[in-house]
This record gives C-alpha cells, sequence and structure tokens, in this order.
C-alpha cells in the first residue's frame, strides 16, 4: 500500500517501510565509521584485465543497523519469525488460513500452487545464504472490528493502529512462555526478537474503503517501535499485512496461495527500505515484483561482486544464476565498498524467480522485464551523504524519465550493441554533469558485446 510518509509517531527514528516513496536506505542512520563487509569475490580469471582489491573484513547491513541499536532480521544463516494472526469483530479468517498461511510463508514453491512460498523464494534469492522459517502461533482475538479499531483512542500507537494490535498480540503469546522458548526468534542473541510479521483477518483500506483510514493503516507496512525492556524479550522490528493478499491480486482461491507481498515485506524485515521512482517503480523492494537487485544483495551479503580496477573484459553470470555483478569504483584505489559510490551492472533474465512476474503486472507496478537485459546502476551510499539517491537505475535510452515518474520497461535494459559511459549518461542522469556526485571522475565506458542465455560479454573500456 501507498503512503505519503512515514508513520511518523513511532518511537524510535528507523522507519523502513514499503509505502516508501523517498529513495535506498537511511544511511543518515548510520553514522561513525566506513564499513565494508566480507563477500566471496570471483577473482580468477574473471576478469581479462587489473582486478581491485577485495575487502576480507566488516559488516553486512544487518550488522550495520545493530550496531546503530537498530533491530533487523539477518540476513544470513538461520533465522525464525514470529507469526501473529490477528483476528478482528466482523472479520474472521477462513477455514483453510492455517494451511494456507503455513504454505504461503513455510511450503515449497509447489505448496503455493502459484509461485514461491517466502521461505523458497528467500533461499533461492540469497543462494542458499538465509535459512528463513516461521513459526505461526494461535490466532489472537481482538475486541475491535476494523472499523472502531480506527477510531478508538484505545488502540492509538501515536497513529499506527498496526504496532498497537502487534504488541498486544505479542503480549497475549508471551503468556506462559519462557526465556529459552523464545530464543529460536533471537537468532543473532540480541536480545530482542529478530522480527514480528502481523497478519489481520480483514481487507485491507484500499479494498474495503474504510471511512476513517486516509493513511491506509490496514495495508502493509514494516516499521519498528522502540523495545520494551520489561518483556521477557522485547520486540522492535514488524510488519503488518491482510491475510487477503495470499488471493486478491492473484486472483487466487484456497488452497492456492500467492506470497509476494510477504515476500517484499520480509525484505523490508531485512533492512532493505523502497527504491522509489529511481529505479523506475520496478523492484522487488516497492512493487514486490521479480527477484531483489543486485545492490540489495550486495548489502545483505548475498552477491558475488567482480570487482574492476582498469580496463578489461568478462563473462557475467546472470544475477539470478549465482549473483554476480560487476562493481566500478569511483575511486582510483579500486576497493569493493557497498557503502561507497559506483557503478554497478548487473545481467537480469526473466528466469527463475523472474519468471512468474516477466511481462506481468502485479499490484499496479510496471511489468516485468520481458527479456534479458545488462542494468546499469549509480549507487551513491556514502554514509555521510543524503543529498542523492541512492541507487539510481541507468535508462538505455539516454533519456532519464524516471526523474519525472516515468516508468521501467523492457526498454530500459541496455541490449548487445549498447554502451555505457559518464559523457553520454552525465547531462541526464549525474547531476554534476561530467563527474560522480563525489566529484571523481568515471574513466570507464561499458560495452555489452553480447547477450548468452546464462551470461553476458562486457567489455570495459
Amino acid at each position: 500500500m501507498k503512503k505519503a510518509s512515514y508513520l511518523a509517531v513511532l518511537a524510535i527514528s528507523i522507519c523502513l517501510s514499503s509505502c516508501m516513496t523517498s529513495f535506498g536506505i537511511n544511511f543518515d542512520l548510520i553514522t561513525g565509521g566506513t564499513y565494508e563487509y566480507k563477500v566471496p569475490t570471483r577473482v580468477e580469471n574473471a576478469f581479462e584485465g587489473e582486478i581491485g582489491p577485495a575487502t576480507n573484513e566488516g559488516k553486512t547491513l544487518a550488522e550495520v543497523r545493530l550496531s546503530q541499536g537498530k533491530h533487523v532480521l539477518p540476513s544470513l544463516g538461520k533465522a525464525t519469525v514470529l507469526v501473529l494472526p490477528i483476528s478482528f469483530l466482523g472479520s474472521s479468517f477462513g477455514p483453510s488460513f492455517q494451511s494456507d498461511l503455513a504454505h504461503a510463508l513455510n511450503g515449497a514453491a509447489k505448496d503455493t500452487q502459484y509461485y514461491e512460498s517466502v521461505t523458497s523464494f528467500y533461499q533461492k534469492s540469497s543462494y542458499g545464504k538465509c535459512q528463513l522459517q516461521f513459526e505461526i502461533a494461535p490466532v489472537y482475538f481482538t475486541t475491535h472490528s476494523p472499523e472502531s479499531a480506527l477510531t478508538s483512542t484505545d488502540t492509538s500507537q501515536g497513529e499506527d493502529k498496526g504496532a498497537y494490535f502487534v504488541q498486544h498480540a505479542y503480549a497475549k503469546y508471551l503468556e506462559g512462555k519462557s526465556k529459552e522458548e523464545l530464543a529460536r526468534f533471537d537468532a543473532n542473541g540480541d536480545g530482542v526478537l529478530d522480527a514480528v510479521m502481523g497478519v489481520y483477518s480483514c481487507r485491507d483500506s484500499k479494498l474495503a474503503q474504510y471511512a476513517n483510514d486516509p493513511l491506509q493503516y490496514f495495508g502493509a507496512y514494516t516499521s519498528w517501535v522502540n523495545p520494551d525492556e520489561s518483556l521477557l524479550m522485547p520486540m522492535s522490528c514488524y510488519s503488518w499485512l491482510s491475510y487477503d493478499y495470499l488471493y486478491r491480486y492473484a486472483d487466487l482461491s484456497s488452497p492456492a496461495v500467492d506470497a509476494h507481498f510477504f515476500i517484499r515485506e520480509v525484505g523490508h524485515m531485512y533492512g532493505l527500505e523502497s527504491y522509489g521512482k529511481y529505479v523506475g517503480g520496478l523492484d522487488n523492494a516497492d512493487g514486490g515484483t521479480l527477484d531483489h537487485n543486485a545492490f540489495s544483495k550486495l548489502i545483505l551479503g548475498w552477491a558475488k561482486p567482480i570487482v574492476a580496477k582498469g580496463k578489461g573484459s568478462l563473462n557475467l553470470n546472470a544475477s539470478i544464476i549465482d549473483g554476480e555483478c560487476l562493481l566500478l569504483p569511483s575511486s582510483a584505489s579500486g576497493a569493493m565498498n557497498p557503502f561507497g559510490e559506483y557503478i554497478l551492472v548487473e545481467y537480469y533474465s526473466p528466469q527463475g524467480l523472474n519468471a512468474r512476474d516477466a511481462g506481468r503486472s502485479y499490484d499496479g507496478s510496471p511489468k516485468g522485464y520481458g527479456r534479458s537485459g545488462v542494468k546499469v546502476y549509480h549507487v551513491d551510499a556514502r554514509l555521510e551523504q543524503k543529498e542523492y539517491p541512492v541507487l539510481h537505475l541507468m535508462e538505455s535510452g539516454k533519456t532519464n524519465t524516471f526523474e519525472k515518474d516515468g516508468k521501467a520497461s523492457d526498454a530500459t535494459l541496455f541490449a548487445s550493441g549498447y554502451t555505457f559511459d559518464i559523457a553520454t549518461f552525465g547531462e541526464s542522469f549525474f547531476p554534476k554533469k561530467t563527474t560522480m556526485n563525489n566529484g571523481e571522475g568515471f574513466p570507464y565506458r561499458i560495452h555489452i558485446d553480447s547477450l548468452g542465455a546464462a551470461s553476458c560479454r562486457l567489455s570495459v573500456e
């Protein structure tokens, strides 16, 4: 669901939401140093030219958030998310909700009879680096209808109704529990639940058109509350979304289910934000469409970056296969720092996790890319900068239509024979026209030599 702004009432300063219209990650929250993190970087004969140094120490986005007191779902290793079904008066769950929700969250892809479950999606998107599970709690029954929840002062968490009901459902769940029983929900051992998912029984505001919900609190979003240290184990990160999303946008009925919305919100639990108009509205973190992009995977610790320090050529695997991407730093050092400024290149293929959405529109988002092509991103993830988009997808047509809310399409992708350099794209896409945002030049010219089924051939000149 789209919102005009964050839920401003939340006591914690970070609020990562599917509703965001601003760009990138709240890097202003990550201060006090430069972070680099360890990733598997392919160097042996990968780039027929000079390879820059890969970092051997550092942090993922989750570790950076945690170091600043922001609790997110760990993106590496095993994690279990607590799911709280919340029933409103007059809108009870259907008889098959337990099995349908279990299939959507924990099932194999075939169990959904449509796409992927959340677990199977992230196992594939992370190339096996994260093993995610969900534990579904007993239903929490509220004493409110959706309408009374929106108008009652008793339900105020400031203005965030979702936070109120999730916290009350969680307090009920804690009754009779021990700290040892809750340890499985704290994979990183920081003493706070990694994440909680509140699934409510009524329809969302977009469909039900509740008269008193102009900000669409009955929508889909992820946010944070201050940990209540008086609880047996405090919670902080939570998602809030309708059970109806399992069926509505794909026009399904039980036992077939669609996990797109749930997949998107888990991405926000990992710490990702929506990238907004600078990716043309077509990204998993925005509309829930397609696999996650190379930058998201880079900061989550899933990607396999090849760092080019000089000129050369290479065969770049499709990102869907193993997470390969080409990183060309603006810095002369050639060091790989995901929280810096650079050009990032990935080869998109409409296969695997992209196949279901290729050529299809979902919840008003643009149609997923229906053909193979190269995606070129200008990344400015420097921790100290707040002026520029963190992630800007270049448009092969050389005109910046995204700036005026243009939408991504197949024509956005770079095809065989296309080139990218700052001399050509600077006027339309780079604020400083002839340099990167940090004032450094970008001396490379990227040429797309050919596109294949599993890889593309690139030349860096």
